[in-house]
């Protein structure tokens, strides 16, 4: 990869993000980077002139695909995906935990069914596929076989590399690899510890799960045999970088922790 390609890490929400955040940290120390949380930061990314965006050499965080558009200079999109049905349950419990709207004026017994049928958060529709097609302003409920196609599309013509949540350290050793990282030892952050809500739900809620995320799990099924072949493609070299990296971070983890847990009492919470 060339000193003057931009990364750009298009963070889906709950999909590890914060982790690797600081992983991105790390690896980039050096380089200007911009980070987006909050809409008003993609204003304010966009707002700013072309040599000012050209000296982001970083850009990560809660953006849709397109962002490419902005630079002159070559560019690389990597992001994590994650198993729909689960995305939406961790995206539930963290709503409901931290009295996020819809919940803040909300009884306790305000549902995963209530929310899925009010359409009151977008990104409970198809979240994945909505980010990876630049289609975040279409409508609760507007996702359709189009807008999947379009992310498709995205997937295969720019994600030359890209993780996945639930095979967490292959997918940092594939990213090592492809970006010419140093070994990318963490510490897990922003993991909830909250009850899961999956005890609970009735066949109602299943089918409405299923329903808002038929073109997530599609998604997520072509890109997890995919992710299968890029591994496969890799020989035996690749499992035993694994394993000494899984040794070596659990050497580290308490050192990190501690460390983590210093920085964090200086710094606004991060979230997923």
């Amino acid at each position: 990869m060339s000193e003057t390609t931009t990364i750009l890490f298009l963070h889906i929400p709950k999909t590890a993000g914060t982790t690797v955040h600081h992983i991105l940290n790390n690896q980039y120390r050096s380089l200007p980077s911009f980070s987006i949380s909050h809409p008003d930061q993609i204003t304010h990314f966009e707002n700013k002139s072309k040599e000012e965006r050209s000296r982001i050499k970083v850009l990560k965080g809660h953006f849709a695909f397109g962002a490419h558009a902005y630079y002159s200079e070559p560019t690389t999109y990597f992001t994590f995906l994650r198993e729909p049905i689960k995305r939406s349950i961790s995206s539930f419990n963290y709503l409901k935990s931290n009295r996020v709207f819809p919940f803040e004026k909300s009884e306790e017994q305000y549902s995963l069914k209530d929310l899925l049928k009010s359409g009151h958060k977008k990104n409970f529709d198809n979240c994945h596929v909505r980010f990876l097609a630049g289609a975040t302003n279409l409508g609760y409920g507007e996702v359709n076989e189009e807008t999947y196609q379009l992310a498709l599309s995205n997937f295969e013509n720019y994600f030359d590399t890209f993780g996945i949540c639930e095979r967490f350290d292959e997918s940092l050793i594939c990213l090592k690899q492809n970006l010419n990282w140093s070994m990318p030892f963490y510490v897990k952050a922003n993991v909830s510890e909250k009850q899961s809500y999956l005890s609970i739900f009735d066949e109602e809620t299943y089918q409405l799960l299923n329903h808002y995320n038929k073109f997530d799990l599609l998604l997520y099924e072509h890109a997890s045999k995919k992710f299968d072949a890029m591994i496969r493609s890799k020989g035996e070299s690749f499992e035993k970088e694994l394993r000494r990296f899984k040794k070596l971070n659990s050497l580290q983890a308490p050192f990190r922790k501690f460390v983590r847990t210093v920085w964090q009492l200086f710094q606004p919470t991060n979230r997923n």
